[in-house]
């Protein structure tokens, strides 16, 4: 399959409730367990700063697209981040997928990806944070600098992993595991 079809397939998918709501429960076990573990955060910024920290950030395509989707979303629209109908149970609010506002947002742009990859960060860094925090992906919320979180860390990356694997096996979904610019820019074209 190719680049651009996957990734249409991606943003198809980042859109189809079953999945979006895999996707949002994801998230929030991943709360969960920072909640639980209070790893402490620096605000140093070292997590987007790729280059100068010696790190990378890997994910799936289809989680590249959710962002992108979640991103791209206007406050005007329906949103994939709202509680669900009133026939659902009304615990299901996730606060930490809403974003805070639209002008907190960073726009996404390939000027700006290109400009993200050659200061060696992600394209949604402002100074020190994040410019998409409340969107955040999946291996965004896992990681934290502090060495403190590093034993939990890497299992529960696995663990996730393997439910997102298993997400992509059951809607037949391309699968793959990159880098997270590099998948960003494929989403971006495919967007058009």
């Amino acid at each position: 399959m190719a680049n651009a079809d996957r990734a249409n397939v991606w943003l198809r998918m980042a859109r189809f409730p079953a999945v979006a709501d895999s996707l949002r429960a994801l998230a929030d076990h991943v709360a969960a367990e920072v909640d639980r573990t209070r790893p402490r955060c620096d605000l140093s910024g070292r997590c987007c700063n790729f280059e100068a920290y010696g790190h990378r950030m890997y994910l799936t395509g289809l989680e590249v697209a959710y962002a992108a989707v979640l991103h791209r979303r206007s406050p005007a629209e329906p949103s994939l981040n709202d509680p669900s109908p009133p026939t659902a149970p009304a615990s299901r609010s996730l606060p930490i997928l809403r974003p805070a506002a639209p002008a907190v947002l960073v726009p996404l742009s390939p000027a700006s990806l290109a400009d993200a990859l050659a200061r060696g960060g992600c394209p949604f860094q402002v100074g020190l944070r994040c410019g998409i925090h409340a969107i955040r992906p999946l291996p965004c919320r896992v990681y934290f600098c502090d060495p403190a979180a590093q034993a939990w860390q890497h299992d529960l990356t696995e663990r996730l992993l393997r439910q997102i694997r298993a997400l992509h096996d059951q809607h037949d979904i391309p699968y793959v595991y990159a880098e997270w610019r590099s998948l960003l820019a494929e989403v971006l074209a495919a967007e058009g």
